[in-house]
């Protein structure tokens, strides 16, 4: 898939999808957040077997002082931390963003065209089977 700036939804690829190749195989139009980053986008929700989707709900700078000042003032106790291709340990960066409160959250952080981003996401149900 080409590469672009991300749209509304980011999509996780199953690993054995991303291992075979096969992103394209999941729907058409998608494209890659940045070269050789198993993320992919588009504007329109994906359901399916193949990848987790993701709607796109904010968008941060990735550095560890943003973050920790949006983890803070969301009150956010619960964060789950997801990303690709960047030289980082989320249980690290989590224990950094020090979360307290009662909200949950989860950040997924990749590589984009526009350099390293954050992405405050909300994972979309697959449809029963």
């Amino acid at each position: 898939p080409p590469v672009r700036a991300p749209g509304r939804y980011i999509l996780e690829p199953d690993p054995a999808v991303s291992r075979a190749g096969a992103s394209a195989a999941i729907a058409p139009g998608l494209w890659r957040l940045a070269e050789r980053v198993a993320y992919l986008s588009c504007d329109e929700p994906v359901h399916g077997p193949l990848a987790d989707c993701f709607e796109v709900l904010e968008e941060l700078d990735a550095g560890p002082a943003a973050l920790r000042a949006w983890v803070r003032a969301h009150r956010v106790g619960v964060l789950e931390i997801k990303k690709r291709a960047l030289d980082l340990d989320p249980a690290q960066l989590r224990r950094r963003l020090r979360p307290s409160g009662p909200n949950r959250a989860t950040l997924l952080l990749s590589p984009t065209t526009g350099g390293a981003r954050a992405f405050v996401v909300r994972r979309l149900e697959r449809p029963a089977p």
